[in-house]
């Protein structure tokens, strides 16, 4: 992914509301050193903070209760066309399926 694309994920994502944080590229392992709650954010301003500026980095975002986010791993293929279109890698708080 480019560093346009990054960043425009990025601001999408905080103005949906939803708090982010940045991964080594390509994993699941927090970025930053220290507690990754202490860096999830939904502040675009912050994020440009946080997110390291060569836009090397995967984008995760917090779960959980107070995020309103569902999150779906589909782990097999044959689940994957079982599913078809049905569900969305993401659905915005609230909106329609």
């Amino acid at each position: 992914m480019t560093d346009h694309l990054n960043w425009s994920a990025v601001s999408m994502y905080c103005q949906m509301g939803v708090r982010v944080f940045p991964l080594v590229h390509g994993t699941k392992v927090p970025l930053l050193s220290g507690n990754w709650k202490d860096h999830a954010t939904s502040d675009t301003a912050k994020a440009l903070q946080v997110f390291p500026a060569n836009g090397h980095w995967s984008i995760a975002a917090s779960l959980g209760p107070d995020s309103r986010i569902c999150d779906v791993e589909v782990d097999s293929e044959k689940l994957r066309q079982a599913l078809g279109g049905r569900v969305r890698w993401m659905v915005a708080a609230g909106a329609p399926l």
